[in-house]
Formats: C-alpha cells, sequence, structure tokens
C-alpha cells in the first residue's frame, strides 16, 4: 500500500463530490505516475488555492488506471488519467487541516534546504508520501474525521496539534484494517523501540 497526493481546487473537490465522489482524475501529463498506483493505494486529498492549503480528505484506489475523454465530471478541465475510488475520508469543512499545521511532522518538509518553499510537497498530484508521512497522514486523517480528535489550528501549540490529531492505535484499528494497519503497527514499533 503506498500513498499519494491528489491535488484539488476548492471548485474541483466541489465537483468530485457532486458527481457521486467515485471517479478521480488527472492530467494527461500525469500518465507516468497513475501508472505506478495500485488498486488499494491511497490518495490524501488537499485543496490547494490562492491562500488556502488544507487536507480535506482520503481516498481508497479501486480500479487500475484509465483514460476517459467524454465523461464530464469537472468543468473547466477534463483531467482524462482516471482511477475508481471510494471515500475512506471525508472531512467536514470546520475539520480541514491547515497544512501549515502539519509540516514539521512530514519527512518531506524535514528535508527540505528552504523551508519557504514547502508548498513544493503539494505541488503535483500523484506524489508519493515515504512510509513514515504515509503512516502519519493516514492517523492525522482519520483522526480529525472521528471526532475523537479536535482538527488542527496554526495558533495551537505544536505539541498539542499532533497530540489531538493522532488516534491512538486501538481507535485506528477501527478505522482502517488489513495490510495498511499491520504498516503502521510495524512503524511505529521501529519507532518506540529504536
Amino acid at each position: 500500500m503506498a500513498v499519494f497526493l491528489n491535488l484539488f481546487t476548492k471548485k474541483t473537490w466541489d465537483e468530485f463530490k457532486q458527481n457521486g465522489s467515485s471517479v478521480s482524475g488527472f492530467p494527461k501529463t500525469r500518465l507516468g505516475w497513475a501508472k505506478k498506483v495500485k488498486v488499494g493505494d491511497y490518495l490524501v486529498c488537499y485543496i490547494g488555492d490562492e491562500g488556502f492549503s488544507r487536507l480535506v480528505g482520503m481516498l481508497e484506489v479501486a480500479s487500475e488506471c484509465y483514460e476517459d475523454h467524454t465523461t464530464i465530471i469537472w468543468r473547466k478541465e477534463i483531467y482524462p488519467i482516471r482511477f475508481k475510488v471510494k471515500i475512506l475520508v471525508e472531512l467536514k469543512e470546520e475539520q480541514y487541516i491547515p497544512i501549515k499545521s502539519i509540516l514539521d511532522e512530514l519527512e518531506c518538509y524535514q528535508t527540505l534546504k528552504n523551508k519557504n518553499r514547502w508548498s513544493i510537497i503539494v505541488r503535483g498530484s500523484l506524489l508519493c508520501f515515504s512510509e513514515k508521512d504515509a503512516i502519519f497522514l493516514i492517523k492525522t486523517l482519520t483522526g480529525a474525521s472521528s471526532g475523537k480528535r479536535t482538527p488542527a489550528t496554526p495558533s495551537a501549540p505544536r505539541k498539542q496539534l499532533i497530540k489531538n490529531q493522532i488516534l491512538s492505535l486501538n481507535e485506528l484499528k477501527d478505522v482502517i484494517s488489513g495490510e495498511t494497519f499491520k504498516k503502521i503497527q510495524e512503524q511505529l514499533a521501529r519507532e518506540y523501540i529504536s
């Protein structure tokens, strides 16, 4: 199981939901990336609009990628490279997670030489997250959606943000299972043993 970025605007997110939330699409230029995505992988949904940067949900890929130029889902673009998807997490607007509130926890951010260029990590759909970042994002999104954790706010102290966003292992087991849960368990064991 791998976790990839699925970039939306507010408008394309709304159009995705209005059209059944069952197909996610990408520009033709992302075909090479799309071929790396497998059934069962996850797509972390991120809205990146001018002045608005939020995690809003998570999808499970339910098909291999395919090309479709005829079915209209989005009004401005066709996004012909597509996957059938299932919604795993759809946050309410008040639960959206500001990306800046969790940047310090992301390995992909920590490796940036220039932290002011943080947006590079969420600029392109189908970028694959490291295993550590994938686990963190899964736990953060499921925590926010469960109502058991409060949504992140940029003004909250960083440690409190992380504590509020992450479900315990037992809570997480209720949300996801199988291979993904085992990988998260293994990652946590490695982190706490070393």
